[in-house]
């Protein structure tokens, strides 16, 4: 249980360092193919590097390994402070059932249960999540057995009677059905096909469930946005540089701006921040400053991450 306790602490502690990174260095980079898989790795860091253990410093590089020991006697005392309150919390839990004030009442430990039922809270959280995530998966396959579809270009197309907007799902696109065979509808196709042909779903579903690790953690949350909002850019990008006029692209997402509504699986075609998305169309492609920032960004998240597996 201790030792789960400071897994999460440090897993929480590298999320908040590396999103950081990103956020403050590379979102407003046009290298949207990197966020992503940046944004990826981000979790995946996270939940890993706190369970290694090795050692790539030297014995003689003194001048780089000392910082790391420092950083490392300081991971250690905290680990130690807080094994001594875990102990002492449970000796006293021991004590508390030798003194027996009546057949039925003894004294309780509050320390300890205080531990055991955020350990509790935490599980309960994970389930939630999971569920959540078998709830929407389930909802998005009645959907496609509950409506008409046809195949197009490869693609499945369902067809929705109500006025909604466009989304994209696996190998799957949600659209109304008014506007299929219409002019909008193959530039629709075209968008939704590049979130196909690259697995964006796939992103999203892995991130929730890796996310459901971390789920009391506020900005794992935020990250699976800023997945999202990377792969509309992505598939934005491709259509701008596929030919598409800029002009009547951004009309037609104008158009389709419907409702807001953002399922957590699926990729709309007109998500709420389609201001941002205009702005990132017209923005000149990022060069050497960019790329030093990429760099800056890979040398710091190598750095955390080693230091923390020292």
């Amino acid at each position: 249980m201790l030792e789960f306790s400071w897994y999460l602490l440090e897993a929480s502690l590298v999320l908040s360092v590396l999103y950081a990174l990103y956020a403050l260095l590379l979102r407003g980079e046009t290298f949207f193919g990197f966020n992503r898989f940046f944004l990826l790795a981000i979790v995946m860091i996270s939940l890993l590097a706190p369970l290694l253990s090795w050692d790539f410093v030297p014995e003689k590089e003194v001048v780089v390994r000392r910082p790391i020991e420092q950083v490392r006697n300081m991971r250690q005392g905290y680990f130690e402070a807080l094994g001594d309150w875990y102990f002492e919390a449970a000796s006293s839990e021991q004590e508390s059932e030798r003194q027996v004030h009546t057949p039925i009442i003894q004294q309780w430990n509050w320390k300890a249960i205080s531990i055991y039922s955020l350990f509790t809270i935490y599980l309960l959280g994970v389930m939630a999540v999971w569920s959540r995530l078998g709830w929407m998966l389930y909802g998005l396959y009645a959907l496609r057995k509950k409506f008409p579809s046809r195949e197009v270009n490869h693609v499945r197309v369902v067809e929705l009677p109500d006025r909604s907007a466009p989304f994209s799902f696996l190998q799957t696109v949600f659209v109304n059905k008014e506007v299929i065979g219409t002019p909008a509808f193959y530039q629709i196709m075209a968008h939704e096909q590049v979130h196909i042909r690259q697995r964006h779903s796939i992103d999203l579903i892995t991130v929730q469930i890796l996310a459901a690790g971390l789920w009391f953690h506020p900005l794992v949350w935020r990250l699976l946005k800023s997945l999202k909002t990377t792969h509309e850019y992505i598939a934005d990008k491709q259509m701008i540089s596929s030919g598409h006029s800029l002009v009547e692209y951004q009309s037609l997402l104008l158009s389709q701006l419907i409702s807001n509504q953002s399922y957590g699986l699926v990729h709309n075609f007109n998500l709420s921040f389609i201001k941002k998305r205009i702005t990132m169309m017209k923005i000149k492609q990022s060069g050497w400053g960019g790329r030093a920032k990429v760099a800056v960004t890979l040398s710091l998240a190598v750095i955390v991450s080693i230091t923390l597996m020292q």
